[in-house]
């Protein structure tokens, strides 16, 4: 009897299929160097057309091919963050131990992601790489590989978690914390993080996006360009949102990443009474100038819609020349208000300095120290919220 084993190959067409799609990833200088690897040189009066009928005639080797593939699915490093934070009995020198036994537990998940963890002093990060599939395309470009990280950083009071903001890495990290409860139970500690699905009332989740864009010592508030109105619903209303319908909403957010990225269309139903039919808004967009100060977005706040998502403008103070930061921050599960991301769109110098230093190198150089302003800024404007709600409900118990 005849036994066959199976075998992954690929055909002159499945390389030229491969050469072609991605104009941006193999131009002719790439396809040009992708051959001398192979130690073939082709003359320059070939076009790019000409190239890949030629390579994709050779034959390729698993590393060649491999190659390619690396070369067509180069690693996604998000620009989108979130944060946490830890408050009570919370080691970070156990956290490598915890890591490991996390490692153990998600090993279904070895052949496609990488966790590592590395200690400093009062700080602990995690290195995440992993690798999802989109068999919809073609075969050398059905990989997405991602890369992100997440770190805890003590700061005496708390402990603050930053880590790359992905369904996936949000997911690893929640799993973490959990597993370490699990294992130091004897540690007590509560994790505080920006929830508003306990919140109904649309008026006072706008007291969130409000708070952010007030000036401080550090900032000062310039204006609002964008902003995404959201119908809010809070988790007594209804049934709780499926991990499907979660990255449902993040590829809608096209990860809050291009500017541009299509608007939601909605319908207006504003002439329309609970019992009649028709369309009903969910979500709207406004692209524009001083925002903060729209009719036309206040009138929805009123009829119960908050800002789920803002693109806002300051001069930040505390970096020298004053440039200007170009900040978005948005509820990936936008209708709950929960599971906050955001990024810092730019950093913009507004004095041309004579070092020549262009905006990419200011924006590399002071990301640490914008990073931790931004989440003073979010956990300032989420506990004065929190506060003020509990001084509403102590007024409402004596009245």
């Amino acid at each position: 009897m005849l036994k066959y084993k199976s075998s992954i190959y690929s055909d002159e067409s499945d390389l030229y299929t491969a050469l072609q799609s991605n104009k941006a990833k193999m131009t002719s200088l790439s396809l040009r160097k992708l051959a001398l690897r192979r130690g073939i040189i082709f003359s320059s009066m070939m076009d790019r057309d000409d190239l890949i009928d030629a390579i994709s005639e050779l034959p390729f080797s698993y590393s060649q091919l491999q190659y390619l593939t690396d070369r067509l699915t180069p690693k996604i490093r998000r620009e989108q963050y979130s944060v946490k934070r830890i408050f009570g009995t919370f080691d970070i020198n156990k956290l490598n131990d915890v890591l490991l036994k996390l490692s153990e537990k998600r090993i279904r998940y070895k052949a496609t992601e990488n966790i590592s963890g590395s200690r400093e002093l009062d700080r602990y990060s995690i290195e995440i790489d992993y690798t999802e599939y989109d068999f919809g395309r073609g075969k050398y470009q059905q990989k997405k590989r991602y890369g992100g990280w997440i770190e805890f950083i003590n700061h005496g009071e708390y402990l603050s978690i930053r880590f790359t903001y992905t369904i996936r890495i949000a997911k690893i990290l929640n799993e973490l914390i959990s597993l370490y409860e699990n294992i130091y139970a004897q540690d007590k500690f509560e994790v505080h993080e920006v929830d508003l699905s306990a919140i109904p009332d649309a008026l006072e989740r706008n007291a969130f996006t409000e708070g952010l864009c007030k000036t401080n010592s550090e900032i000062m508030f310039l204006s609002i360009q964008k902003v995404r109105i959201s119908k809010a619903k809070t988790i007594i209303d209804d049934q709780q949102p499926t991990e499907a319908e979660l990255v449902y909403e993040d590829e809608l957010d096209n990860d809050i990443l291009h500017e541009d990225a299509s608007s939601e269309t909605v319908e207006d139903n504003s002439n329309l009474d609970e019992n009649s039919t028709g369309a009903k808004i969910l979500n709207a967009n406004f692209d524009g100038e001083f925002l903060d100060s729209s009719e036309d977005i206040e009138k929805f706040i009123k009829e119960g819609f908050y800002r789920s998502r803002i693109k806002w403008q300051a001069k930040a103070l505390f970096i020298k020349n004053n440039p200007i930061l170009t900040i978005e921050l948005a509820f990936n599960d936008r209708h709950y208000g929960r599971d906050l991301k955001f990024r810092i769109a730019g950093i913009e110098s507004v004095i041309v300095n004579d070092d020549g230093d262009d905006d990419c190198n200011i924006y590399s150089a002071n990301f640490d120290k914008v990073f931790p302003v931004i989440e003073n800024m979010i956990y300032e404007s989420f506990d004065k919220l929190k506060n003020d709600n509990r001084e509403d409900s102590k007024q409402g118990d004596l009245k």
